[in-house]
């Protein structure tokens, strides 16, 4: 489970109100979750058929006899396709997911929000970003002393320093 995730499962568990506000944002968490997936793996399937296409290419390359002669071979066109339509799925779904990134980010600033406006109205006072002073006057020094054994209490018998 990543940071990220962690975050959120965190933001879904402080929402435990059942205001129609709340149950909105949680709809929205878990679609704004859903889409970004679905276009991760979109993504990582892209990414997948690049790379087939590179291996294919590659094995045209050393494997075909008449890959350097004046005529392309069909094989090398059709990997040379997939390449170019899996770079534009990629270019294109590197954006969306982005794009699902930021929206994500955006509901998640929108349900601290809610949750410190929650906090507000039962009037919690978390204020962090003034630092706490400590008044270190008040601080006292104790003594202690230490009585005198009797003289036979001792196990073992050290010499006396002072």
């Amino acid at each position: 489970m990543t940071e990220r995730e962690r975050q959120t499962q965190f933001l879904n568990t402080l929402l435990k109100d059942e205001t129609e506000q709340s149950k909105r944002l949680k709809d929205r968490i878990l679609q704004a979750q859903h889409n970004e997936y679905c276009i991760r793996r979109a993504l990582i399937l892209m990414v997948l058929v690049g790379i087939f296409s590179i291996v294919g290419l590659g094995y045209s390359a050393v494997l075909l006899p008449q890959f350097f002669d004046n005529a392309t071979p069909l094989l090398v066109k059709i990997f040379c396709a997939l390449g170019l339509g899996s770079l534009i799925c990629m270019l294109i779904f590197g954006t969306c997911w982005l794009w699902y990134r930021k929206a994500s980010n955006e509901i998640n600033e929108a349900c601290r929000h809610h949750i410190m406006e929650g906090l507000k109205q039962r009037e919690v006072k978390l204020d962090f970003q003034q630092p706490i002073a400590v008044n270190k006057s008040f601080a006292e020094l104790y003594q202690n002393e230490t009585s005198e054994p009797a003289d036979d209490s001792r196990i073992i018998n050290f010499p006396r320093a002072s």
